[in-house]
């Protein structure tokens, strides 16, 4: 299922132009504030033993509300993030020579702009 994210900015433009009503609703409920229960369910969550900054987060309310499911269970599920770490995979974004971060370049070397400079500077 596709997931499309939008800024404030751009859902209060959507929700002030004329678009259907369904449409509307599903906006208005996923950028309400969470209500009493919902706020304590991600209270629960956020307690938990395995929710560790840097590694498995919840969105604080404030800046994005969390997606909670709950049904007939004694509980609930409250999506979380979890950190995957690029290092020594095909996706690790550090300089195989020196360590330092290569940023956004996809260059196959592996290296960075310092690094690659040095070696064009040795050839």
């Amino acid at each position: 299922m596709p997931c499309i994210v939008f800024d404030k900015a751009e859902i209060d433009m959507l929700l002030a132009a004329d678009i259907p009503a369904p449409i509307r609703d599903k906006l208005t409920a996923a950028t309400a504030a969470p209500d009493e229960r919902e706020a304590k369910i991600i209270e629960i969550a956020g307690d938990m033993a395995y929710v560790r900054e840097g590694e498995v987060e919840i969105d604080d309310p404030c800046h994005g509300m969390p997606i909670i499911s709950e049904g007939g269970d004694n509980g609930a599920y409250v999506l979380a993030w979890v950190w995957a770490d690029f290092a020594g995979t095909e996706l690790d974004k550090t300089c195989a020579e020196c360590g330092e971060p290569r940023g956004d370049d996809e260059d196959p070397d592996g290296l960075c702009d310092g690094c690659r400079g040095k070696d064009e500077a040795a050839a």
